[in-house]
């Protein structure tokens, strides 16, 4: 936990963040993130809050937990359903997710398997409306090819690989 909670720090240093938007389902308690982020002076609004939708344009950062992430790409997979929000993963300028070593899958072939076990394993087996995969900060280029990070999303992401769970 001590180690998860440096890395934490370690990704935070270079960014100044007053208020963390908490979407990391067990694993925040696991690892004590809103008492951790307090004892930094780091304001935490935990999702599923009353208008964190709302709350979450005025976070700094976001730390979450992912569905899975592809080995092949880097990527994460993420999808919304009443417990994870899309704003978690969009509306903050810093995204750091925190990715079990055992939910890292091959490739999209996988996350895609796993999406649709997900998907059946619900009333109606329907697929979740928003499915995500994330390969890193959002960024886009004008016609001169004139890079712009940060434009449809997070200008930072981190991905915490946890080792062991």
């Amino acid at each position: 936990a001590a180690a998860v909670r440096a890395a934490i720090d370690a990704c935070f240093a270079p960014h100044a963040i007053a208020r963390a938007l908490l979407n990391a389902g067990p694993l925040g308690a696991q690892y004590g993130l809103a008492g951790h982020l307090a004892s930094k002076k780091i304001d935490s609004l935990e999702w599923g809050a009353p208008a964190c939708a709302e709350e979450a344009f005025q976070c700094d950062a976001a730390i979450t937990d992912a569905r899975a992430g592809m080995a092949d790409t880097g990527a994460l997979l993420v999808w919304s359903d009443p417990s994870f929000g899309r704003s978690s993963t969009l509306v903050v300028p810093v995204h750091l997710t925190l990715l079990p070593a055992s939910l890292i899958l091959c490739d999209l072939i996988d996350a895609f398997d796993v999406t649709l076990r997900h998907a059946a394993s619900l009333p109606g087996g329907a697929i979740p409306s928003n499915v995500v995969v994330i390969n890193g900060p959002s960024n886009t280029a004008d016609i001169e090819m004139n890079l712009v990070t940060g434009v449809h999303g997070p200008k930072y992401l981190y991905i915490l690989v946890i080792e062991g769970i």
